[in-house]
């Protein structure tokens, strides 16, 4: 049985990707990142007495300018989300595709949670501190 170089690339003989699908999710992933580290060069530019070195990304997502940082976050979690759209479209055989694509997805939803939670660097101690689980659940994910 003979296949496509599009069937070979996907995995699934019979069932080829979509490539404008692709395109569109790798392109809405590189905005996302170009939209993170856009959010912390012009968010370490405006916020006052901010040090590029030793202050925080979350230094940069709480105060007067946390729109900032927060539009940089919401854009890397959309972009986070269409990369995990565009691994479970390819449909690679194997769990590890199913394990990246869900990664993903939960990577997704902690960052979008991390933007929405402004828990960091405003100096409150109200509500329940739960950060530090979302940065250990960001570095298992992306591991």
């Amino acid at each position: 049985m003979t296949h496509s170089t599009t069937d070979t690339l996907v995995g699934q003989p019979g069932y080829p990707a979509d490539p404008l699908l692709l395109r569109i999710s790798a392109g809405i992933a590189l905005l996302g990142t170009v939209l993170l580290i856009g959010s912390n060069v012009v968010g370490s530019m405006v916020v006052d007495n901010h040090d590029w070195v030793a202050d925080t990304v979350s230094d940069l997502a709480a105060g007067r300018w946390e729109i900032i940082q927060d539009f940089g976050l919401y854009g890397y979690a959309a972009g986070l989300a269409a990369l995990g759209l565009a691994v479970a479209h390819i449909r690679m055989p194997g769990r590890g595709w199913t394990i990246a694509a869900l990664s993903l997805a939960a990577l997704a939803i902690i960052v979008t949670v991390i933007g929405a939670r402004n828990e960091y660097g405003d100096g409150d101690n109200e509500g329940v501190e739960c950060g530090s689980y979302r940065v250990y659940a960001l570095g298992a994910l992306f591991a």
